[in-house]
């Protein structure tokens, strides 16, 4: 009876969560400066104009447009990605609640805080100052009426509706993440925070069932216009969003820094996203944190953490740890939710102590503390955990240094950029291979080092140094081609598609769908009881192609048909295509009861070396050609530096690689775009 009464319960729950988070998937529209829009007549009925709200200002204009019928929200949405004003349109999709784990539920003994100690570096329990930082905790707010939470620790606050208070906690895990920061000691309980003192700032952006993409925005830009130096962000979503990257981006630029959650999945980063900790290699200012269990393993029991030696930076203890709870009492938690707060409040102590630092001054610390551990190579960027005694108590000139961040490869795998603080200060770049080992030419580019791999590399490792001594090794490998078979679970489907692999999500429709490959081999099918819906193609970020277009068959002509923005598809960055398919009956066969669509990706090598100038890459044949730099250098230096620019940029972007294909079949129409941009190039010089 009571086995019968908990599947009812969780039967009932689930579909208070589907209905919730259905009723969640509101619009988020960016319109280009001075369009002005406020409301959305609506499409499909002749119900009143759907009122919307801002959420940010930004090189563009955010409104969230509220609406509730799922037909309404997929014809708005193909509608706005083809209107002139529109920058981009997305769906509010929803924060997932933060799948951390109740010790009851695990083996390992619940410990607080001291037990982990040793693990980074540390003999005796000890707390520092942090009150000369603000530290912004995004999450489900604080009870900060718990005992060992002092309530002179938090300013006043604001929830994203603007009620001006310090948020109460509905789940307790806000609670417990404040405790790990800046929690008092308590013999008693086994816990404390890292910091004994601290200005805390808890934006509430989560509840019982979540959060959404529209708070989580809000709450960024108020962390950032009250001026907090860091964000703790223990939460994330698997859907890509323009509009939170976007607000990440305004809070680097501001010299915040944004200490992420990597995520419990216990996925690959590189294979199945997750945001925003998935942006550690294009933010400088965001570290992504992974759970370890153990000085030399990642947790890898129920929500065990995500990994990626692509997008994760570091690890830090997150399984079984004991902090603050609601209602004055204690839990035992696991996840990288509670690994982010010791990352965030170390970052916290040093910038307390050495308040001249940029941001990405400590994030490099921060990396720079992680001793290397080989047997987390695969797992993390840093291959380590966060080591306390090196960042806080070690001479300061070890660890406040050059450090890379990310990198990536140019011209098939051939070239390397890497990304980083202080990397002018690198003086020799070492390869070993195979017991053997040379020296690396390289130069200084905009972003960072570029350097020319051996001919015909497969695996080996980077040292770089500078004049005190090496920085962490950087041990790559050639990406992966081979993908062993496809899969499809949870609302996802992962295909191999000839040398690669394509992963595909769908959002806001209803009933089964699958995705298979045709027997051709060239492209895939979608079949389901209904397909309408925001689609969602991923490549694989760790190959060197692109999204070119995504072709679908027209069974009524016979032919394949390209895709584009008037159908509702949209290409945020090179690796993504979104589709907003509000009728799927125009490329249907009559006669079948499911439904089902041909689909052909096309894909090109990607034109990376130009570091985002596709178009002068492609004409002037060399991605570091005198010209190319120049213009590089006017983006980076002038079009950056202003609203109209960003948004100008952001176009460049969105539109160049279909550009870059329809120049590349014809020389004499290249010509003409040369000879304009050489115009521009000599009016810079000037």
């Amino acid at each position: 009876m009571n086995l019968a009464r908990c599947a009812i319960l969780k039967w009932i729950v689930s579909i208070m969560l589907l209905g919730w988070s259905l009723s969640s998937w509101a619009l988020l529209v960016a319109w280009q400066p001075g369009a002005g829009y406020t409301e959305l007549q609506t499409i499909t009925s002749n119900e009143p104009p759907i009122e919307g709200r801002s959420i940010s200002e930004a090189s563009y204009h955010l409104m969230h447009y509220p609406i509730d019928d799922m037909d309404e929200k997929l014809v708005q949405l193909a509608h706005l990605r083809h209107h002139p004003d529109v920058v981009f349109a997305e769906l509010n999709t929803r924060l997932l609640v933060p799948a951390s784990v109740h010790s009851a539920r695990l083996s390992a003994t619940p410990a607080g805080l001291p037990y982990f100690w040793p693990w980074m570096g540390l003999d005796l329990v000890q707390q520092w100052p942090c009150d000369a930082i603000t530290l912004a905790i995004i999450d489900s707010g604080v009870d900060i009426d718990h005992p060992d939470l002092l309530s002179e620790h938090f300013l006043p606050s604001l929830r994203t509706d603007q009620q001006p208070v310090i948020p109460a906690d509905a789940i307790g895990h806000g609670t417990h993440i404040a405790g790990l920061i800046a929690g008092r000691p308590n013999t008693q309980q086994g816990t404390l925070g890292l910091c004994s003192s601290a200005r805390l700032w808890s934006i509430g952006v989560l509840s019982p069932f979540g959060g959404n993409l529209a708070d989580a925005i809000t709450a960024i830009d108020q962390a950032r216009l009250g001026q907090a130096q860091i964000i703790n962000a223990s939460w994330g979503t698997t859907r890509f969003s323009q509009a939170l990257f976007d607000a990440l981006q305004r809070a680097e630029q501001a010299g915040m820094l944004i200490v992420a959650a990597a995520g419990n999945d216990r996925q690959a980063l590189h294979h199945r996203p997750y945001y925003p900790a998935q942006w550690s290699g294009h933010i400088a200012s965001l570290i992504s944190v992974a759970n370890a269990d153990q000085p030399q393993r990642l947790y890898a029991g129920p929500s065990g953490s995500n990994f990626s030696r692509y997008y994760v930076d570091l690890a830090a203890p997150g399984t079984s740890i004991r902090s603050t709870w609601l209602n004055q009492d204690y839990r035992a938690q696991t996840g990288t939710s509670m690994s982010a707060p010791f990352v965030s409040a170390a970052a916290a102590a040093l910038w307390h102590d050495q308040p001249d630092l940029s941001a990405t001054a400590v994030k490099a610390a921060v990396l720079n503390s992680v001793r290397y551990t080989p047997a987390l190579v695969d797992d993390v960027r840093y291959p380590g955990l966060l080591q306390i005694d090196r960042l806080l108590l070690g001479p300061v000139e070890q660890v406040i240094r050059p450090a890379w961040f990310s990198y990536q490869w140019l011209s098939e795998g051939e070239r390397l950029l890497i990304r980083g603080h202080a990397l002018d200060q690198v003086v020799r770049a070492e390869w070993h291979e195979n017991a053997e080992q040379k020296l690396l030419p390289f130069v200084e580019v905009q972003q960072g080092l570029e350097l020319r791999l051996p001919t015909e590399w497969q695996t080996g490792v980077l040292h770089l140094y500078d004049l005190s001594g090496p920085l962490m090794p950087l041990e790559l490998q050639r990406a992966e081609h081979h993908i062993p078979h496809s899969w499809c679970e949870a609302g996802r489907c992962r295909l191999p598609w000839q040398r690669h692999q394509i992963e595909i999500e769908r959002l806001g429709g209803r009933g089964h769908w699958t995705a298979h490959l045709e027997k051709d081999g060239a492209s895939l099918a979608l079949r389901g009881e209904d397909l309408r819906g925001d689609w969602q193609f991923i490549l694989d970020t760790q190959q060197h192609w692109r999204w070119s277009a995504l072709e679908i068959w027209d069974p009524h002509v016979q032919r394949w048909q390209r895709l584009e923005s008037r159908h509702g598809l949209d290409q945020p960055h090179p690796g993504l295509l979104r589709w907003a398919l509000a009728d799927a009956s125009p490329w249907l066969q009559t006669g079948n009861t499911w439904q089902t669509l041909h689909l052909r990706p096309v894909l090109s090598p990607g034109l990376s070396g130009g570091e985002g100038c596709y178009i002068a890459t492609l004409v002037y044949g060399d991605a570091e050609a005198e010209q190319v730099q120049q213009l590089r250098a006017f983006r980076d230096q002038q079009l950056m530096h202003s609203a109209t620019g960003r948004w100008l940029v952001h176009q460049y972007y969105r539109w160049s690689p279909w550009l870059v294909e329809t120049l590349a079949p014809y020389p004499r129409l290249q010509s003409i775009v040369r000879f304009l941009l050489d115009l521009l190039v000599d009016w810079l010089r000037r």
